[in-house]
């Protein structure tokens, strides 16, 4: 059996916490906080989701060992 560690999480909440940053960031930049942090928070889930799917990939790779 395939022993797994669950750090599924981290992945997502590591990419909203830097998209967040970066979106208030711009938005701080620009004066309008209320459309760049949103747009910040959606663009860090979909890097979460990236870096957390490359993650479960590279662990296909591997025979299971018994």
């Amino acid at each position: 059996m395939k022993d797994k560690k669950n750090n599924s999480g981290t992945s997502m909440i590591m990419g909203m916490c830097i998209g967040l940053s970066v979106g208030v960031a711009i938005g701080v930049a620009t004066k309008n906080i209320a459309l760049w942090m949103p747009v910040g928070m959606g663009m860090g889930m979909s890097l979460g989701l990236a870096l957390g799917s490359e993650k479960e990939d590279d662990d296909s790779d591997k025979p299971d060992k018994e």
